[in-house]
């Protein structure tokens, strides 16, 4: 009666299979606290937003075994997405390999019932068959290999690494299926991008502990709980602070469509506080500044995101340029210049100068053909207009030789080899420019800190804009001979318009030109 108890257990909770099917180098498969309600939690949706080693590879490669040898969703098909088709020989060998080995119940469910060529078949890097449900492990840089999945489960390792568009697919593998669920693990890396983004929209649990000396009830932070010494203390009383204690997890957004756990190393047993604690606090008075370890520190240690100052436009920014104006009740006289990026979509940005003669947005929008920009360089009289040169070179060059004079194609070039002082630089001959990329994308952002361009009060509200524009983040890095260089990292997410708005940038930088003899309008 008891076994059967146990096997029902095991089948409806992953936490309990994993206690009675899994063994860690010989010995029993324990959990932490705080991992309990993680393992046990049935919304379709989780995210868990990590610090390092802190146990959510092994609750990754549990619930997709889970759910493979119990068929959830009556077929129990797990697709597991890695950022890189590469990475997946030595994750398969090492982990999930090893876990069959050092179990002998999974080594009978693994094992395939349908003769050798199956045997073969389903036992390999990419798929392992459990029972009679498959594990496929696939990485976000090889979509075929997505695509060609039908899944109950999809489990996105490492979320911030992840090609763009990932997560798309990846909820589209689940059309047809009972279960339905998704599982985004990842460190964060920068603000309100990856997993920090899907955080953001979730209902944020954070790990309450309760101080045994005054009752406060508390999530662990740094440095509120951890001292110079690396000691854990109460943030209100400052008295020692059991972190190991059994606590509860508490939502700060309730009714969210996701839910969403923060796993700080300060949660893990294993963890070094004493260094963790000289590293953060020498951080906190700045004697570090090697900006790799800053950013390390926040994200590998405590589990949170870190934008470098400066280097990240933020919404507060851009909504700080908010003028009394609207795109459809104001249109310029003259002197409109224009920007495209080129994508599956032309992503368009177009600024005149306004009333006070400060600049100000004219137009904000996509279009899907170049035969459409025709109409807003018609429509807004654009004297200049700079074009992404790719991916489109032969539509873009078509687009430039029917505006003769007035459009131009820009490329980003190796900056490594730039030596022109200038941040952009003109061929009159071929109509062409090439731009600096992080020096014209410095001087984008500047104008849009420093308020010298008007956004109409709808801008927040026009799709993508905003968060096309908080995308890139600045960092400094050592390159190949250990010089510090400046570069904008698209930080796993569309930037389209911010692109858009430095070509219109790049436009704006050189005078209009003067129309050759007999020039007609297109």
């Amino acid at each position: 009666m008891q076994s059967e108890i146990r096997r029902e257990w095991a089948r409806r909770d992953p936490a309990s299979w994993a206690r009675q099917h899994r063994r860690i180098q010989d010995g029993p498969f324990t959990l932490i606290a705080p991992l309990e309600a993680i393992y046990r939690d049935r919304h379709p949706g989780v995210v868990v937003a990590k610090a390092a080693q802190v146990f959510m590879s092994e609750f990754c490669i549990n619930l997709a075994l889970w759910v493979a040898d119990t068929r959830q969703g009556g077929r129990g098909h797990v697709l597991y997405v890695f950022p890189a088709r590469e990475q997946l020989g030595d994750f398969v060998r090492a982990r999930i390999d090893s876990a069959i080995e050092q179990s002998p119940y999974l080594q009978s469910r693994v094992r395939p019932s349908r003769g050798l060529q199956a045997d073969k078949s389903a036992d390999n890097v990419g798929l392992k068959r459990v029972g009679e449900s498959y594990i496929y492990f696939r990485g976000s840089n090889a979509e075929a290999g997505l695509v060609a999945v039908d899944a109950d489960l999809v489990i996105y390792d490492e979320v911030d690494r992840l090609r763009s568009g990932t997560l798309d697919l990846g909820s589209k593998r689940l059309g047809s299926s009972l279960l339905g669920w998704q599982r985004y693990v990842s460190t964060p890396r920068y603000a309100e991008t990856g997993i920090d983004a899907l955080w953001q929209r979730s209902d944020r649990r954070q790990y309450h502990l309760r101080c045994e000396h005054c009752g406060e009830r508390q999530p662990l932070a740094f440095p509120d709980n951890l001292t110079e010494d690396g000691a854990v203390v109460c943030r209100a009383c400052k008295g020692a602070l059991d972190r190991l204690s059994v606590g509860e997890w508490v939502p700060e957004a309730d009714g969210a469509d996701l839910h969403g756990y923060h796993m700080t190393k300060l949660l893990s047993p294993r963890a070094d506080l004493p260094a963790l604690a000289r590293l953060g606090y020498a951080v906190l008075r700045r004697d570090v500044t090697d900006t790799s370890a800053i950013q390390e520190f926040y994200n590998q240690d405590l589990g949170v995101p870190h934008t470098p100052e400066g280097g990240q436009l933020s919404r507060a920014d851009i909504t700080a340029c908010i003028a009394d104006y609207s795109l459809g009740d104001w249109k310029p006289a003259v002197g409109c210049c224009m920007g495209v990026d080129v994508g599956a979509k032309l992503h368009v940005c177009i600024n005149a100068p306004g009333p006070d003669g400060k600049t100000r947005a004219a137009y904000i929008g996509s279009v899907r053909e170049f035969s459409d920009l025709d109409s807003l360089m018609r429509g807004y009289d654009v004297g200049r207009c700079v074009v992404d040169a790719a991916p489109e070179g032969h539509a873009a060059r078509q687009f430039a030789a029917r505006w003769p004079g007035r459009v131009w194609l820009c490329s980003y070039p190796n900056t490594a080899t730039w030596q022109h002082q200038d941040a952009a630089v003109w061929n009159d001959g071929e109509r062409t420019v090439s731009a600096h990329r992080t020096l014209t994308l410095d001087a984008t952002f500047a104008r849009v800190r420093e308020r010298r361009i008007e956004y109409p009060c709808e801008v927040m509200a026009i799709p993508e804009f905003a968060e096309h524009m908080m995308a890139p983040v600045r960092v400094v890095e050592k390159d190949g001979a250990g010089n510090l260089v400046a570069r904008y990292v698209e930080a796993g997410r569309d930037d389209h318009f911010a692109h858009a708005s430095n070509y219109l940038v790049v436009a704006e930088s050189r005078k209009m030109p003067s129309l050759p003899f007999g020039w007609k309008r297109p």
